[in-house]
């Protein structure tokens, strides 16, 4: 996970789990790209083959404006640092 000059989170793809069964990544772009194409969209997630980058825009209230500066995974989850763009 990395954040883009933008200050939009970004990740990529690098190993799938079906059912604990390793899958191929070019599979399972494509099934994203297939089913949830148009709902990934409207959440503000874009896709480009293995790459997703998400427009903080669309999930946050329209009243918080804040840029992004950091991400990373920890054992409960996403941190996410960021703050007001001056």
């Amino acid at each position: 996970m990395s954040i883009t000059t933008e200050g939009k989170p970004r990740f990529d793809l690098t190993k799938t789990r079906v059912a604990g069964l390793p899958m191929p990544n070019f599979l399972t772009t494509l099934a994203t790209a297939l089913f949830g194409g148009e709902a990934l969209r409207e959440a503000g997630v874009h896709q480009k083959g293995s790459e997703f980058t998400i427009d903080t825009s669309k999930t946050l209230p329209p009243n918080i404006d804040i840029h992004l500066s950091r991400v990373s995974v920890s054992k409960g989850g996403l941190v996410i640092e960021g703050g007001r763009q001056v």
